[in-house]
């Protein structure tokens, strides 16, 4: 079920308990034209009442249902006549989910979020920093020839207003795009910041603006910090099934009797790869290059150090 679809049968079953409240005996056959959909679908949304109530969840908190002579009655639902309150928890749990959430929601989708963020926080009288502007139009495949453009070519940048959910602003870049990637039912651009001198991706729909300048990159010709990138062998145990999800890691081949996945990755950002095996707690290791496995060891040293 579409997310449109889904709200648009949350509405009408807000609207149906109180009419089957003040409507006892309502036909099936009448109660579906009014609402202008079939008697299946009202069945259907009937069927959904009985799991609607109060925490408990027994005969006693959810709504009772009845329909089978063909006429509707409907009781214990006397606490949708007022509404509920969300509570400070509840209220702190949602926006955090939100914030999530915008992270992996396409930039088009953006606005329900905020709209909802913006309410929950008018609730509790929470001061939330406001979002800046975000366009609704997704311009990813507006963009999109001329980042290939400038990825073939070898002497040209791209200056980029990117929005950050992490940040919730809007950045401007000077980049050397790299190449175009899909991960996760998205589109990554992957290039090398001339702004911090590390390679980052950036989610296509969330790349707002592009224009190409002449220029090269300067301080790095390759190897470690410059924008070439590295494949880098990686072990990663059953225990870390998540973390594989989490950063796409669909390629690799498991092994039944070790129980372990092996295989290859590509790394552009050496401080990435530090970050990833800590963040898996134990379960992903560096086999090659010697180079990279050095320095995750090394990172692992010092942060341990800081524990003691």
């Amino acid at each position: 079920m579409s997310a449109k679809s889904s709200n648009a049968r949350l509405s009408r079953l807000l609207k149906l308990i109180p009419f089957l409240q003040k409507n006892s005996g309502a036909s099936v056959e009448k109660t579906a034209q009014l609402f202008g959909i079939s008697e299946k679908e009202l069945i259907s949304d009937l069927n959904l009442i009985w799991l609607c109530g109060l925490p408990g969840y027994s005969h006693l908190e959810l709504i009772d249902v009845s329909y089978d002579s063909g006429f509707i009655s409907i009781a214990n639902a006397e606490t949708l006549e007022r509404p509920m309150r969300i509570s400070f928890q509840e209220g702190a749990a949602l926006l955090l989910a939100i914030t999530k959430l915008s992270e992996v929601t396409p930039h088009t989708d953006s606005g329900t979020l905020l709209s909802l963020r913006n309410k929950i926080a008018s609730l509790h009288a929470l001061d939330l920093p406001q979002n800046s502007e975000m366009p609704l139009e997704d311009q990813g495949s507006l963009i999109l020839p001329e980042i290939q453009s400038v990825i073939e070519s070898s002497d040209s940048l791209l200056d980029i207003e990117y929005f950050s959910a992490t940040l919730n602003e809007n950045l401007s870049l000077r980049i050397k795009p790299m190449e175009i990637q899909s991960r996760n039912g998205f589109l990554y651009l992957i290039g090398y910041s001339l702004s911090d001198h590390r390679h980052r991706f950036f989610r296509m729909d969330r790349v707002l603006k592009v224009q190409s300048v002449d220029g090269e990159v300067t301080g790095g010709s390759g190897g470690i910090y410059g924008p070439e990138s590295a494949i880098v062998s990686v072990e990663v145990d059953e225990r870390g099934s998540w973390f594989m999800q989490k950063w796409g890691l669909d390629s690799l081949i498991r092994d039944p009797h070790r129980k372990v996945f092996s295989g290859s990755v590509t790394v552009y950002d050496p401080r990435w790869l530090e970050r990833a095996v800590l963040a898996s707690g134990g379960t992903m290791r560096v086999l090659t290059p010697d180079f990279h496995r050095a320095q995750v060891a090394l990172a692992a040293t010092r942060t341990l150090q800081k524990y003691r």
